[in-house]
């Protein structure tokens, strides 16, 4: 074949050649256009991402942060009330002890006064005078209230009785008749078929005297263990009194 007459035109040359530049300038943008999608997706995606996790984990540690302060508010304020009720519990249990031990040393000094109105008995072991517990205690034999074969109150027991009721203010007395359980017998059991109406008698003898001789109210009086056939129990544990006697007290009550 002959050679083309166009292909030594330049115009027909410079033609082929832009329409070549064209498309190589097409691939390059598009290129850079796919790398700029890659560059995003692989940077900016990620990114983008870390930020709203860091943003959400912000989030939920102001509010972990504000959940324990509230907490430690509340604790505090619990603190505090339980610290201001021990306080309280703390002096009002100092007081309880500071009128203990002036009960405790006011009791002291009626022991004393009454010990010495009854050391005639105490020495021949028919009179015992206790402190305990916060309660005063006096223990007298038979044999030092009653008359001789009498269920008679001896005159000689006024004046400790009376003592005592003064010592005792407005608290009560309680009497207990105290005996060894064993069914009546001798001078004082004429009458009296089982050991319990002897038991009452013998503290009724001694109630009466409290009021009547001692103007001492009938409604501070208390007798214990008369109401049937249980021995009371004696307020003196240990004692070497005589197992038939009246003890009388006045304070806080036995636990």
């Amino acid at each position: 074949m002959g050679r083309n007459p166009w292909d030594d035109d330049a115009d027909m040359q410079a033609l082929r050649g832009g329409r070549s530049s064209t498309r190589w300038g097409r691939v390059f943008w598009g290129l850079v256009l796919v790398g700029m999608a890659t560059f995003a997706g692989a940077y900016y995606l990620p990114l983008f991402r870390a930020h709203d996790t860091l943003t959400a984990e912000h989030v939920k540690v102001l509010k972990d942060l504000q959940t324990q302060k509230q907490t430690l508010e509340s604790q505090n304020a619990e603190l505090k009330r339980v610290s201001a009720r021990k306080e309280e519990l703390e002096m009002a249990q100092q007081k309880v002890a500071t009128g203990d031990a002036v009960a405790s040393s006011a009791l002291d000094g009626v022991k004393s006064q009454l010990a010495s109105k009854l050391e005639r008995l105490s020495k021949k072991n028919l009179a015992e005078v206790g402190v305990a517990e916060g309660r005063l205690v006096v223990g007298v034999a038979d044999a030092g209230i009653f008359n001789p074969r009498k269920l008679e109150l001896n005159p000689s027991a006024k004046p400790w009785l009376c003592e005592l009721a003064t010592a005792a203010g407005n608290q009560p007395l309680r009497i207990r008749a105290l005996d060894d359980n064993a069914p009546p017998s001798g001078p004082l059991a004429t009458g009296y078929s089982t050991i319990w109406p002897l038991r009452a008698a013998r503290g009724a003898v001694v109630a009466e005297a409290l009021e009547g001789l001692c103007s001492v109210s009938g409604t501070r009086i208390e007798l214990q263990g008369v109401g049937g056939s249980a021995h009371p129990n004696s307020a003196l544990p240990g004692s070497k009194l005589p197992a038939s006697r009246i003890e009388i007290e006045f304070g806080a009550r036995a636990k």
